[in-house]
Parts: structure tokens; C-alpha cells; sequence
């Protein structure tokens, strides 16, 4: 596949089934929207930058992660990505409108009132000291925010004396299908199995759901919002031993919390007979290494997974841990797949029945695990990395939660729209995550009924 020359500045490649379906989501969700895209990626790091010219030195970093990571500079035109490698007017025109200096009242609110984008865009908001990114979903995944972020502030550590464009498109970012080695078009075995596996997902929708005013209820979206939930160290600490006593990962804990929560607060208009969801893998352990540092790409699929409910806590986690544990490791065969598994599926999500279909109001459970596994709390004497958050932009209804740890602090980040769902709804499911963890890892309300017994 690659990306054939077109012109002596052009290069063009299709688009693969996994950008396709964040694309096709992005595209129906403009239907309803003037201003936010569904899934659009919304980063910030709230930094200390000990440099005399601030703005002057995160302009030239921009400028060099678009030498680095040339992807970000890219557009979508119809089924084909397009890259053009810019002369100095473009350039300076790509500069004028990507990076932006604002005095918002902090980054949060850049979000709730964010604007369509065409292309990644930079904000540095110098009142707050923020930097944002905001870019498609196709064009990158939450893993690779994290590696992008890491290059940039090395940018602004060591930065480039001189920035050439010309050979940057030798950087573009393989398709995941390619990268992997599968077979392109599949074989005819690879698609029926591939089909398999997406109809346990499709046969399984729509899932169990929690009370919102989508699928058409609402006349039409909000803003796009997210609420924080953070435990402190402590309870972070206690959570992650309680977590190796079991045998089980943080995330298979937090998204078994979340299913408890779901069943609890289930529109019982929805299928509270079955739990369906797509569980995320990042890929970039299985690729060769030279293509694991990408940042500006999508090298994740997904794997379905379904439970019949009710169900209790013990078999929940046990039942997700084996998904996200075995999933891909045990199961080398689903790598051979990835390219017949995003292209089955996102022709069925293609077809008309699909899209008259209930959009699911459970929430996507993403984990990024460790953010320092990727981006370093200081960078020389330069940058000082003082928080740092990842959400995404909801139109349609079908929300996110992103579950991570930074600077010992266990956090779930829930993206949600406020024209569908109350903020203070949000943050009783979130409260209620918290008390089910407390309960099935720390055994708290055992112990408060021993020692009642005692007294």
C-alpha cells in the first residue's frame, strides 16, 4: 500500500477500515454539529518552560514535529489520505492556522467551546501555561498523543537548528494492516473469519445502556465535556496491591466497576440482558521496532467482548482480564486479522441497517496505562510536566473513558455531551466506580462489618 507519489509534492494512500470507521463517525456526527467532530482527540500538559522566548520556541517546535511526525500535517479527501510537503507561503499558512495563541479562561473551557478543525491544531495559552493539541482520531490514537507529546517537549529540550522540508513524506506513518505484514486484499478464509468476529460484536447490539437523551430523543447535541475523577496516591497504591493479590490488571478492575455501575443505572429501555463493548489493544509491542515510535498513527484494534447479565463482580473482572490479558498475546492469530477484521467491520457499520441502529450509551473504555511509561515528568532544566489530561470530543451520544496514572494518582477521565447527560449524572457514576472498587478490591465494607460485629 505505502504512499505512492502523485505529484513531485504530493502523496496519496486509501484510507484503511479502522480510519474509515473513525472517519464515517466524525462525518455523521457533523450532521447534527456545526462546531465539534465525534472522537476529535483533546490533549493538554499543564508545563513550567524555563526558556526567554516562549512563544517563539513553541512555534519552531510545532514546526518541527511537522518534519517528525508529517502525518499530522495531513488531510482527507474522500477514501484517500493526502500529504503535500509545503513551500515556504503554505508553510507559513499551515503556522497561521494551526498554531494559536489564545487568553481562554483555561483549557477546559477551549473544549466546551471548541470549533471544527480540518487539521491538528496547537494552542498555548499563556495565562494557565497549557498546551493543547487537538487532532482527528484517525489520525492518531491515545498512546500516540502520549509519544507526541514526549517528541515535542524533546523539541523544545534540543531544538532543531535548522527545519528542511522535502524529505519528510519518507516519514509518513505506515497503515497498521502493512505494518503488521497482512495479507492485502485478505484471503477469502482471513474474511470469513474476520467476519466472525465482528458479528460477535454487531449480534450483540445494542448493548446495556445508561439513561440519555440520544439516539434522537435530544433535538440536538451540547458541548462536549469531560469530568476528572482522581484517587490519591494512597488509595491508588492500595488499589494496584489489592489489584496483584487477584491476579487482575488495573483496567480489567475499573472497566468491571463500570459494568457494576452500568447494571445499576440501566435505562431499562435498553438490552440489560447482555453487556457488549469493544475492548482496545495497542499493537505497538507487536510491530517492528521501527515502527513502534510513531506517534502520528492508529496502531490499535479492537476485540469484541460480551457477557450475559446479571452478573457479579468476581466474574465480571475475571471474565475482561482474560479478554485484555489473552486477547492478542494467546491469540496470535487476531494480528493475522487486523486488516480483514477493520475491513469487514466497517462495512457492516457502513450499511444503512447499521446506521439506523440505537447508538450505544454505554461508555468506550480506553486505557493508557502509565503516563509515564511515555512522557517524562521533566525534560532538562526546560520543560516541568505539572499535570497532564486526555479526552475526546462527544456528538453522537456514544461516550469515553479514559483510564490512566500520572504522577501516582489513579485517573478516569469520562467524555461525555451535556445535551444528552447531566454533569452531575456523570459524576454519581463515577462516585459509584469508586465505592464498587473500594468494596470488591479493598474489602471495605467487609472490614466496617467486622468491626461492627466486634463492637
Amino acid at each position: 500500500m505505502g504512499w505512492p507519489q502523485i505529484s513531485p509534492t504530493r502523496w496519496e494512500r486509501s484510507l484503511t477500515g479502522l480510519e474509515e470507521y473513525l472517519i464515517l463517525y466524525a462525518s455523521l456526527s457533523t450532521t447534527v454539529s456545526t462546531t465539534n467532530q465525534h472522537f476529535t482527540t483533546f490533549s493538554k500538559v499543564t508545563v513550567d518552560i524555563n526558556l526567554p522566548n516562549i512563544q517563539s520556541a513553541l512555534k519552531h517546535a510545532w514546526k518541527q514535529m511537522r518534519s517528525e511526525e508529517p502525518d499530522m500535517a495531513t488531510t482527507i479527501e474522500g477514501a484517500t489520505k493526502v500529504y503535500i510537503t509545503p513551500d515556504e507561503p503554505t508553510l507559513q499558512k499551515w503556522l497561521d492556522s494551526t498554531f494559536i495563541v489564545t487568553n481562554i479562561t483555561d483549557a477546559d473551557d477551549l473544549q466546551r467551546n471548541g470549533t471544527f478543525i480540518n487539521q491538528s491544531t496547537f494552542y498555548y495559552l499563556p495565562n494557565t501555561s497549557e498546551l493543547v493539541l487537538r487532532a482527528q482520531h484517525h489520525t492518531i490514537n491515545g498512546v500516540g498523543i502520549l509519544l507526541w507529546w514526549d517528541k515535542f517537549l524533546l523539541a523544545l529540550l534540543h531544538p532543531a537548528p535548522e527545519i528542511t522540508f522535502g524529505d519528510e513524506y519518507r516519514r509518513l506513518s505506515v497503515p497498521l494492516p502493512e505494518a503488521l505484514g497482512n495479507n492485502n486484499p485478505p484471503t477469502q478464509e482471513e474474511t470469513e473469519k474476520a467476519t466472525t468476529q465482528a458479528m460477535e460484536y454487531i449480534s450483540g447490539l445494542p448493548s446495556i445502556g445508561m439513561v440519555s437523551k440520544a439516539s434522537g430523543q435530544a433535538p440536538s447535541p451540547g458541548k462536549s465535556q469531560h469530568i476528572e475523577y482522581r484517587f490519591s496516591p494512597e488509595l491508588t497504591g492500595a488499589m494496584v496491591q489489592g489489584c496483584k493479590r487477584r491476579g487482575i490488571s488495573v483496567t480489567s478492575a475499573v472497566h468491571a466497576a463500570y459494568g457494576m455501575v452500568l447494571m445499576k443505572h440501566a435505562d431499562p429501555k435498553s438490552t440489560t440482558s447482555r453487556y457488549t463493548t469493544i475492548n482496545l489493544f495497542n499493537l505497538r509491542d507487536y510491530l517492528p521496532e521501527r515502527y513502534r515510535k510513531v506517534a502520528a498513527t492508529n496502531h490499535l484494534t479492537t476485540l469484541p467482548f460480551s457477557i450475559h447479565l446479571p452478573v457479579d463482580f468476581t466474574r465480571f473482572v475475571r471474565e475482561l482480564n482474560k479478554s485484555y490479558r489473552s486477547g492478542i498475546r494467546e491469540n496470535p492469530e487476531v494480528l493475522e486479522l487486523v486488516g480483514a477484521y477493520n475491513k469487514v467491520l466497517i462495512g457492516m457499520l457502513k450499511t444503512l441497517d447499521a446506521q439506523a441502529m440505537l447508538v450505544p450509551t454505554d461508555s468506550c473504555i480506553s486505557s493508557l496505562g502509565i503516563v509515564e511509561k511515555y512522557l517524562q515528568r521533566s525534560y532538562g532544566s526546560v520543560v516541568t510536566v505539572k499535570d497532564y489530561k486526555l479526552t475526546v470530543d462527544v456528538v453522537l451520544g456514544f461516550d469515553a473513558l479514559h483510564v490512566s496514572s500520572f504522577m501516582d494518582e489513579l485517573r478516569l477521565v469520562y467524555s461525555f455531551n451535556d445535551g444528552y447527560e447531566e454533569p452531575g449524572m456523570i459524576r454519581a457514576y463515577l462516585d459509584d466506580v469508586e465505592r464498587v472498587l473500594r468494596e470488591e478490591i479493598l474489602n471495605e465494607v467487609t472490614e466496617r462489618k467486622e468491626e461492627l460485629k466486634g463492637k
